[in-house]
């Protein structure tokens, strides 16, 4: 028991020691970036697209994360922030997140945010409202998109989701009733940017072929 109480302190320290020649080497989210890139926690692609899409928050939300947890409600650039990062690396994130003295969400609270999101079959108001950001940040400019549909096999199963069943054949009618087939194939739209380096899921269909055709 003593050696283990040892060995857990000396980790602890030894941990606490990284977290804080981390934080002295790293002086800007830029040169966050870097080291996670560095560390292969992040690919280069990635890391580009978190440098772009926090270009203009970016001293803002290393200055929070300086400071280290708070009671005061998360900045929208935080939030943006720890979104963005937890989605392309979780390994990441954690490491982000306990460098600077838990000063992000914890994963848990990350997961709640999501589940506030209308993630049923159809068109989305969160991807519509994201289309109309990306119109006002063009200023004024035009966007060119292509529209996307790819078809893809799923596994044909029903599940409950603490409110309704899904696993129906679904286009997105709001119409509930175990009377329908199960879901065989999805069908997902995207919008891809042609000038410019983005794209977004609008809506998906369930559907079986039976039905469909």
């Amino acid at each position: 028991m003593k050696n283990t109480i040892t060995a857990l302190r000396k980790k602890s320290h030894n941990l606490q020691a990284s977290n804080t020649y981390f934080k002295k080497k790293i002086k800007t989210l830029g040169g966050l970036m870097k080291l996670l890139k560095e560390k292969s926690y992040i690919t280069n692609s990635s890391g580009t697209v978190l440098e772009a899409s926090l270009s203009t928050s970016g001293q803002k939300i290393f200055e929070r994360m300086l400071k280290g947890p708070s009671l005061q409600k998360y900045d929208p650039s935080i939030r943006c922030f720890a979104l963005t990062l937890s989605f392309y690396s979780p390994k990441a994130y954690q490491f982000v997140r306990n460098t600077f003295n838990k000063s992000l969400p914890h994963p848990s609270t990350i997961s709640k945010w999501y589940q506030s999101i209308d993630g049923s079959p159809g068109f989305t108001s969160e991807a519509l409202n994201a289309l109309k950001v990306k119109k006002l940040a063009s200023k004024n400019q035009n966007i060119l998109c292509n529209l996307v549909l790819h078809e893809m096999s799923i596994r044909e199963q029903v599940e409950w989701t603490g409110t309704k069943f899904t696993g129906y054949i679904d286009i997105g009618t709001k119409f509930d009733s175990d009377v329908l087939p199960h879901a065989k194939e999805v069908l997902v739209c995207m919008v891809v940017c042609i000038n410019a380096s983005w794209k977004l899921p609008v809506d998906y269909f369930f559907f079986g072929r039976p039905y469909w055709c």
